[in-house]
């Protein structure tokens, strides 16, 4: 039950309150971002700028439809060289149709090996507006700032010992003010 945004279900634990916000935080910005995705913004040519010093972005990769797609967030340091957190929030692969028609072969342990969230505390370094991370405990991250405050790229899945779990493009861009 629903009554003007806020979940009234007395039998909801506090973790059942958490899932349910972060779900209507996803889909709020899934909804604010599709006009992004149907502008073109998939198939931009890379033209990469230098990011805002300590902005944090929020995105997701894109799989299939937008409610389907796992949420990510990556934080600039506060000198703007380089990504200090990237975070990856997977949610429910096992019931997504993209992953699971490009996975193939290897769908159940790709939705194995990527069933939670994986944050990456590690400084990935920001030169001439670029980003890359080889090797990462997801595989690889590729990305660029196409404007101060929003950024993208590409991330290949392929876990430690796992399969190749393919490519995916993501996007993400900071919360507006």
């Amino acid at each position: 039950m629903e009554s003007n945004g806020q979940f009234l279900h007395k039998g909801f634990t506090m973790s059942g309150r958490i899932t349910a916000l972060l779900f209507q935080v996803l889909f709020l910005w899934t909804t604010a971002c599709s006009s992004f995705i149907q502008s073109g913004a998939r198939t931009a040519t890379p033209n990469p700028v230098d990011p805002r010093p300590g902005e944090i972005l929020y995105g997701i990769i894109i799989m299939g439809t937008l409610q389907d797609s796992p949420s990510l967030s990556l934080t600039v340091s506060n000198d703007g060289r380089s990504v200090l957190l990237f975070t990856i929030n997977f949610l429910n692969l096992q019931e997504n149709r993209e992953f699971i028609n490009r996975t193939s072969s290897f769908a159940e342990a790709c939705v194995a090996a990527y069933s939670f969230t994986f944050p990456s505390a590690t400084s990935i370094p920001v030169k001439d507006g670029s980003f890359s991370t080889e090797g990462a405990i997801f595989g690889s991250l590729d990305g660029y700032f196409n404007s101060p405050t929003s950024a993208r790229g590409t991330i290949h899945l392929y876990p430690d010992n796992g399969p190749d779990c393919s490519v995916w493009e993501w996007f993400a861009e900071a919360a507006e003010e």
